[in-house]
């Protein structure tokens, strides 16, 4: 006989093998009424004697290969179907590629949004406002208890937006803004990373030069002053933007999609900032919740589709959100991605980001040098927690056979986990907890201000040159969405 297709329905997986099997079928797919359903089971409880007699394989498919099948037997046509047992490795070496991705992404994010935590912290402690990086305050938003609430809120909002408005058009609205979007972070990014060459290797030039380096570029309506350094950083940016958005249903366009990703995420991990493990402990509560609410708690209420799966799979639409970390399986011969959300980056990330500063703050705090030792702060600990966390989430995937996990229900209580019992170990729970955990007093620093007159104008004339290096390559793309 042929493979009959059949409907995933209320009866059980027995049933509807049992049945197709007496009406002669040789073999029995099961179409998934919602992507990311569970693989059946093979029978359970009352059900154990009836599953030994069925003799056919059983197998499912996805929604959108079960909606094919359908149609085609619909019109008439005799689609060929081929079932082999194939091999799939326990260890999916794509996963380690996404962690080893993200963890960079964390630690990058990290070292750029404190780059210059020394200094502010010194000009801030002095009382001197004016000189503690107003241009790079500009362009921080702080996160507070209020805006972690409005965040869970407006997320759920669009979650439940998509889920009932999906469609190729809204899709393609969705990636074009993406597309956008990550060419500004990329510009704003290599732009920055070329500045930050240049002061290093270059300072001692500039210094020479004196104020004839302010003329270069040329200035441009509702853009400003552009040079080449940043008009070539846009240029690339773009290009990569629009090969990616033209070929992103090529095998490769996940490379170009990563790119851009790890762009965007990094420049979020500079522009927002955790003022204490107060509201860090909030913000990972309340995502953590997020996740799981929309993941295992959405089908009770939304007739057995998991809204966050549903989303996140393009709910039949031709593309699926690009807000991702993707890589091919790899030694996998059933072929698709090994996936990561940029939430799943960026949230644990504000965490090991405050992690880093508290550490940077402490040192100045104890003479201005580095931390005593590998492991006398928090960041070495949060990173080792959020790859931990990685690992507990991709080990979950396997057991769960492939069905799709929550990460943030593994990083958040791994993260959170550590810094709050790293914390009251030390004693210094109630401090981190406080409104200013990373601000220094004033009475605390003024044994670190320049003692002589030599240094000041020492201290002027090196932040002079790195004002004048910074300020010559003004991205050309507006950095701020």
């Amino acid at each position: 006989g042929g493979v009959a297709l059949v409907a995933r329905g209320g009866c059980s997986f027995v049933h509807k093998a049992t049945l197709a099997q007496a009406a002669g079928a040789s073999a029995v797919l099961v179409a998934d009424l919602a992507e990311g359903a569970a693989a059946p089971g093979c029978g359970c409880g009352n059900e154990t004697q009836a599953a030994a007699a069925v003799h056919v394989p059983v197998a499912s498919v996805g929604q959108q290969d079960g909606a094919a099948l359908a149609s085609a037997l619909a019109r008439g046509e005799a689609p060929r179907v081929q079932l082999a047992l194939l091999h799939v490795p326990v260890i999916d070496f794509s996963a380690v590629v996404l962690a080893a991705m993200a963890t960079a992404v964390v630690l990058a994010g990290a070292l750029w949004a404190n780059a210059d935590t020394a200094k502010d912290a010194l000009a801030r402690a002095m009382c001197q406002e004016d000189v503690a990086h107003d241009a790079q305050q500009d362009e921080l938003v702080e996160v507070d208890v209020r805006s972690v609430i409005s965040f869970v809120g407006v997320a759920s909002a669009l979650l439940l937006v998509l889920f009932f408005l999906m469609s190729d058009t809204f899709m393609i609205c969705i990636v074009a803004l993406f597309a956008i979007g990550s060419a500004v972070c990329m510009q704003g990014l290599l732009t920055g990373f070329i500045n930050g060459l240049r002061v290093a290797f270059l300072g001692a030039a500039r210094r020479t030069r004196g104020a004839g380096s302010q003329s270069e570029g040329v200035t441009l309506p509702m853009v400003g002053r552009v040079t080449a350094v940043s008009g070539v950083c846009a240029a690339v940016s773009v290009a990569i933007s629009a090969v990616w958005f033209v070929y992103r249903h090529e095998g490769w366009a996940w490379v170009l999609q990563d790119l851009m990703g790890v762009a965007l995420m990094v420049n979020m991990l500079r522009a927002l900032r955790l003022p204490n493990l107060r509201v860090g402990a909030v913000l990972l509560t309340a995502v953590l919740c997020y996740d799981v609410f929309w993941v295992f708690i959405s089908p009770l209420l939304f007739r057995g589709k998991s809204v966050m799966v549903q989303v996140a799979s393009g709910g039949g639409a031709r593309d699926t959100l690009p807000m991702l970390l993707k890589c091919p399986h790899i030694g996998s011969p059933v072929g698709g991605y090994a996936m990561l959300g940029f939430g799943d980056v960026v949230l644990p990330g504000l965490m090991a980001s405050f992690a880093l500063r508290v550490d940077r703050v402490k040192a100045i705090k104890l003479g201005g040098g580095a931390p005593r030792g590998l492991f006398s702060g928090y960041f070495v600990y949060a990173m080792l927690a959020y790859m931990a966390g990685l690992a507990a989430t991709f080990t979950a995937l396997v057991l769960m056979n492939g069905a799709g996990q929550p990460a943030l229900l593994y990083l958040s209580p791994a993260l959170l986990g550590t810094m709050v019992g790293l914390a009251a170990a030390r004693g210094e729970l109630r401090a981190l907890m406080a409104n200013d955990a990373t601000v220094l007093r004033t009475q605390t620093m003024a044994m670190e201000a320049p003692n002589t007159a030599e240094d000041t104008l020492a201290d002027q004339s090196h932040a002079e040159d790195t004002e004048a290096a910074v300020d010559e390559e003004a991205p050309l793309i507006p950095s701020r969405q």
